[in-house]
């Protein structure tokens, strides 16, 4: 085990603790990785700005629901009544229309990310490129 400071041991592994040095209480060992340092630029993105793309998606997921459920509802209805399935033209259209439009508009929000998305990606790419740099250390008495 290398000496970091005159007071901390490096650890590579908490199973490697387990198995050959059962003596380490792990709950002394702590993790350190490499921090993201968030510009006050970056937060704002984060907590300020909406994602349009996503929230026009979600209103015509929401629009699609309403149809379906409106669509096996009257279908249900006719078959407990016996009569003919009632499911006008324009509820057709109107589900297909709003799937389309939610489909194209994940579509577009997939190729064509917001600046939140971007930088939530830029943030998970750091922690998984330093992820590999994750030590423990253990003060020594």
């Amino acid at each position: 085990m290398a000496k970091v400071q005159a007071n901390l041991t490096v650890i590579q592994d908490r199973e490697f603790i387990r198995e050959y040095r059962p003596e380490i209480n792990l709950a002394d060992v702590y993790i350190f990785q490499k921090p993201y340092y968030l510009e006050e630029s970056e937060y704002q993105i984060l907590t300020l700005y909406e994602d349009k793309q996503k929230t026009w998606a979600n209103i015509f997921l929401g629009v699609t629901a309403i149809l379906l459920v409106t669509i096996i509802a009257k279908y249900l209805s006719s078959l407990i009544s016996n009569e003919g399935v009632n499911i006008t033209l324009w509820e057709k259209i109107a589900f297909i229309v709003s799937l389309v439009i939610y489909l194209f508009l994940l579509f577009l929000n997939h190729c064509f990310p917001s600046k939140k998305k971007k930088l939530i990606k830029e943030i998970d790419q750091h922690f998984q490129d330093n992820k590999k740099n994750l030590k423990a250390f253990k003060k020594n008495e």
